[in-house]
């Protein structure tokens, strides 16, 4: 994100009751997403949900920056254990919430390759090949690739070391109702 986009001299305006849903276009895919998003909407009443599946153009210009910098929250749903998406809406300084590790692995899982409908590997691929930068590995650390055999363990072992995870200042919450 380039610092000139950005007074950082001036609070930002925010336009109350307007929060922004940050996701893969993956996502639509999974049940848990759906009915997360949908409940969302009914409890928000007639407060705005803007979501923005990643599928869309994000060029970041100044227009596109102070439009999502007015709204009063992110809510990011990740469907990989990096994003520079989620390293944008941080810089932005806006609140965010996001699924707890418990809640993102059970949603990962739920997540499936458009192709052929097993779950969505993303960086945790079965076919990467295994190459090991030392010699010894922790002996509770498991292998990420192929989540199809002990998904949730997996991804709950390395999701825990992405930033979502450790960046101060975050909101996780493990289902509709603790968001």
């Amino acid at each position: 994100l380039r610092k000139d986009l950005i007074d950082w001299n001036h609070p930002r305006e925010v336009d109350l009751g307007s929060f922004f849903l940050a996701s893969s276009f993956l996502m639509q895919v999974s049940s848990i997403y759906w009915m997360l998003k949908s409940t969302l909407q009914k409890l928000l009443g007639g407060l705005e949900l803007v979501e923005h599946t990643h599928d869309q153009p994000w060029t970041l210009g100044p227009p596109e920056v102070e439009k999502i910098m007015r709204y009063t929250a992110a809510i990011y749903i990740p469907e990989h254990p990096y994003k520079n998406y989620f390293n944008d809406l941080y810089a932005m300084g806006l609140p965010i919430f996001l699924p707890s590790i418990d809640f993102l692995s059970k949603l990962w899982m739920e997540v499936k390759d458009t192709e052929h409908w097993m779950p969505y590997d993303g960086w945790l691929h079965k076919q990467i090949s295994r190459v090991r930068l030392r010699l010894e590995v922790p002996e509770d650390l498991p292998e990420p690739f192929d989540l199809r055999t002990n998904g949730e363990m997996k991804v709950r072992s390395w999701i825990s070391l992405a930033d979502y995870f450790h960046f101060p200042g975050l909101l996780h919450f493990n289902g509709l109702a603790d968001l």
